[in-house]
């Protein structure tokens, strides 16, 4: 039978195509083949849901605070996990020779970046608990900011819905998830504890309603001050939304929406801070460094009320000592300040009189915007800590430290 022009190239165009298929398959086969692996899983749900059991374990074992592997322990056993899908620990397909947690975690990048997903394992240092963040990687991007005089670069990867959360997510239902972190220079913001804490201010801006704050928050004044200071960051944003919409769930959405878009933001200028240690060679401790990261926020971040409300949680709420220290040196400072300038009318009604550190600061929520911004610039510069030219294109960032790692 003889084919016309037109089947003859329909012909042509089909088997071209079988041939692009056979050649990716064979490809495909070949990659398992040589990485040891012939049962090599098509998809990484097999690995992630292997990977879930065995936080669940450890964090389980933690919680009870009994007998739990040390963390040496725990990334020998994942690396056995990981070994069955990347191949074996000699080869360079992709596993390579991942003995560091660094070279662990972008083995397992490589892998499940493929399906558009992101894993970041980190260790708290004070805890000493590994950590796991796993999820769709939502944005991948770099860039610079202009941190101190100096352009900072900066590496974030966006991760969101994550099937694998941190112990602190794992044991508190998401309400102390950490957010945000910077680790080997990249900062990894995490959507999912940001709508998490979306919710919750929403929630408690539709109980406030008019604004009319109550007395019984809390007998402790920070948290009646975090209350205060949530109310004044939010609460424009959500009576915009409320106006706008006729329907509470799209007010919702959307409010939602610009919330995660300002964290976004304020959480990237605290992460430069950390970025800008790290590329100015310097070795501070680690309460200078969470100040100096924290004073960056506070001078750069969009939400200066949300800024001061994660300073008020620094100082008493988190778990580790450095963190407390570090906020509770920046209030003491910014108490000082204020001080000072009463007389000539700068904080003028901003009242710090008080016997313990917690009463001084029970007005910073009257404290405008502008004036928290010049604050952390005032602070950033009595600290002296670090004189520095720092040229991106010639220096790689340095690690900053797991402990960059923090609850906001």
């Amino acid at each position: 039978m003889k084919l016309s022009v037109v089947d003859q190239s329909r012909l042509v165009k089909f088997c071209v195509r079988v041939s692009v298929f056979v050649i990716i398959y064979v490809v495909f086969f070949q990659n398992n083949v040589f990485a040891g692996n012939l049962n090599a899983d098509p998809h990484p749900a097999s690995l992630i849901n292997e990977l879930k059991n065995h936080f669940d374990s450890y964090y389980s074992a933690v919680q009870m605070k009994g007998t739990y592997k040390s963390p040496e322990g725990v990334i020998k056993e994942i690396r056995t996990i990981v070994r069955k899908y990347l191949g074996e620990p000699d080869d360079t397909h992709l596993c390579g020779e991942a003995n560091t947690l660094s070279e662990l975690n972008c083995a397992i990048e490589e892998y499940l970046r493929v399906y558009g997903k992101s894993i970041n394992i980190f260790i708290i240092e004070e805890e000493g608990v590994v950590n796991c963040w796993l999820g769709e990687l939502i944005k991948d991007s770099s860039g610079k900011r202009n941190i101190w005089g100096q352009q900072i670069p900066y590496k974030i990867k966006i991760m969101d819905h994550l099937v694998i959360n941190d112990f602190m997510s794992w044991a508190t239902h998401g309400q102390d998830a950490y957010e945000t972190g910077t680790q080997n220079g990249i900062v990894y913001l995490n959507f999912t504890a940001y709508r998490i804490r979306a919710n919750e201010t929403w929630d408690f801006l539709t109980r406030m309603g008019s604004g009319k704050f109550k007395k019984n928050y809390d007998s402790l004044k920070s948290n009646r001050l975090r209350k205060i200071l949530m109310y004044k960051a939010w609460y424009g944003l959500y009576q915009d939304c409320v106006e706008q919409f006729n329907s509470v769930d799209e007010a919702k959405k959307v409010f939602i929406k610009r919330y995660i878009e300002l964290k976004e933001q304020n959480s990237l200028a605290h992460e430069s801070g950390h970025n800008f240690v790290s590329c100015s060679g310097e070795t501070p401790s680690a309460v200078e460094e969470e100040m100096i990261a924290i004073l960056t926020e506070l001078r750069y971040g969009s939400a200066p009320y949300d800024s001061m409300d994660f300073l008020i949680s620094t100082a008493w709420a988190n778990t580790m000592s450095f963190y407390n220290l570090a906020g509770q040196n920046i209030l003491n400072l910014m108490v000082k300040e204020i001080a000072g300038k009463a007389e000539n009318d700068s904080f003028q009604g901003i009242s710090v009189q008080g016997n313990y550190l917690s009463e001084k600061i029970r007005f910073l929520y009257q404290l405008s915007d502008l004036q928290i911004r010049k604050l952390g610039e005032k602070i950033f510069k009595q600290l002296k800590l670090l004189h520095t030219n720092c040229y991106p294109e010639q220096k790689t960032l340095q690690k900053s430290g797991q402990r960059s790692f923090s609850a906001v």
